[in-house]
């Protein structure tokens, strides 16, 4: 009986010996940094939405006038110029709801009709007499108008790419410090990605009457770029 419980005990060691004995190994020394790029570049649309409202307390009469706005946007954004491809039109609503009085009370049922269009513009010049002609209106209020340019896709992929390349500037640096080498990357994480847009909104509203608003022509403001930046951090091995 104790001949078998020496062989199992010599054979238990000598299967878990190498487990028992052996020493961890120590992770490869690394370097951990983060590398920005920004890239500029001229905006070469404006995208433009707009919104139209009605209300009445006839349903017919709500709807009628929305019909009438909504021509009245196509027309004034094809006399300026606005391709069709551009026009679209979401957020079709008709429905009723009640009116909310002074402390909250019920009021009237009024029937509503509404919807959203975006358009882009291209010829920046025409912005200030176009927004005025949109306002000007009925129902309708100019929401934003926000500057953008059709290659920002790959302007992201070469800030992404700029973002690595400066990271990795960096990391060399920062080892030639120690007299040590960059190895292989062991990591490659992106931070953030913002395209940092300017938009523009340059109503305001007639004595806080909702199916009204203007624009004041001495707000507009030009802009001269976009930026688009990225961010990225990277873990790279260090070699003697």
């Amino acid at each position: 009986m104790q001949l078998r419980q020496f062989i199992f005990l010599a054979l238990l060691l000598t299967v878990s010996s190498p487990i028992l004995f052996s020493q961890p190994e120590e992770p490869a020394p690394r370097i951990q940094v983060n590398g920005t790029a920004t890239i500029t570049l001229a905006p070469n649309e404006l995208v433009l939405s707009i919104r139209i409202r009605h209300e009445d307390k006839k349903g017919s009469e709500a709807v009628s006038q929305y019909r009438k706005t909504r021509s009245q946007i196509i027309d004034t954004l094809k006399k300026y110029g606005l391709p069709d491809s551009t026009i679209s039109e979401s957020g079709m609503q008709f429905g009723t709801y009640i009116k909310r009085l002074q402390y909250n009370e019920d009021g009237e049922e009024l029937f509503f009709a509404q919807s959203t269009f975006t358009a882009s513009l291209f010829d920046f010049k025409n912005y200030p007499s176009l927004a005025v002609a949109l306002t000007e209106i009925p129902g309708t209020f100019l929401e934003q108008s926000q500057f953008t340019n059709d290659s920002t896709t790959q302007i992201r992929h070469e800030a992404r790419l700029q973002a690595v390349k400066e990271a990795r500037k960096k990391a060399e640096a920062m080892a030639a410090v120690y007299g040590s080498k960059l190895g292989r990357p062991l990591l490659i994480k992106e931070n953030y990605s913002d395209n940092q847009w300017n938009s523009v909104s340059n109503f305001n509203f007639r004595g806080g009457r909702g199916n009204e608003s203007y624009v004041d022509p001495g707000l507009m403001v030009a802009n001269d770029y976009l930026s688009v930046t990225a961010s990225v951090y990277v873990e790279f091995e260090l070699v003697e």
